[in-house]
This record gives structure tokens, C-alpha cells and sequence, in this order.
């Protein structure tokens, strides 16, 4: 596919970038914490042939960089959710309250919401 810019045709971003993951946001830092990762070096040495620029770049606050699809893939087995690469995507503690109402009838999932809402109840609104 081609863009016209400015009188000029030039290939569309998706066919240059064919293959490489969009940027997102995603959780590395807290997920290899959460893991007893608690350095850079630590997740470079477990990952082994992993550039440190690479690891530097997930970990950078400004502007943090995607992995690939296939790092992704990599993180994930090493946090222990190889069925699942999104997981990086997702904070841990949601990933956690998500797999506990997954595949729970609503029946279930009314009673854990009582529960919950028994034990935390919302602030009320307008106090400080």
C-alpha cells in the first residue's frame, strides 16, 4: 500500500514496519520484580542472549520500548505464563484478579464481588 505525502508516493508505516510489535505500554519492570528480578542485569542473565541496550530500553521511564513478539513470548515463559505473551501487557496484580474470576459462573462472580465489596467498600464520595 502507498502513501501520497506532499506530491510523493512512499510505502504505508505498516509495510515498512511489517512484523515488528506496535508500541505499548507494558508491565517488564513489575513483572520481573514481581518474580525476584530486581535489577536489569538479573532479567539480562536470566534471558541470556538478550542485548542489555534492549533490557535498558523496556525499563526506560521516558519513552519504554516494546518487545517483540517473540520476546514477549520469551518474558512470558519466564514469569511462568508461557500460554499466555499478553500477560506483559497487563499489570500483575490485575493479571492475578483477572485469572481469578476467569471461567467462574455469574453466580460466583456476584458472590466474590459481595465479598470484596464487604471487605473494601468504596470511600464515600465528597470526604477526605
Amino acid at each position: 500500500m502507498l502513501m501520497v505525502m506532499r506530491g510523493k508516493s512512499r510505502p504505508a508505516p505498516a509495510s515498512i514496519y511489517k512484523g515488528r510489535q506496535p508500541g505499548r505500554p507494558h508491565f517488564i519492570p513489575e513483572w520481573a520484580k514481581e518474580h525476584g528480578y530486581e535489577s536489569q542485569a538479573d532479567l539480562i542473565e536470566a534471558l541470556g542472549d538478550v542485548d542489555k541496550s534492549t533490557v535498558s530500553r523496556w525499563y526506560s521511564e521516558k519513552n519504554p520500548s516494546s518487545p517483540s513478539k517473540e520476546m514477549a513470548a520469551r518474558l512470558a515463559a519466564l514469569f511462568g505464563r508461557e500460554d499466555e505473551p499478553e500477560c506483559i501487557f497487563r499489570h500483575p496484580g490485575d493479571d492475578w484478579m483477572r485469572r481469578m474470576f476467569q471461567n467462574r459462573s455469574d453466580e460466583e462472580i456476584a458472590r466474590m464481588k459481595q465479598t470484596l465489596e464487604a471487605a473494601f467498600p468504596p470511600p464515600k464520595r465528597g470526604t477526605k
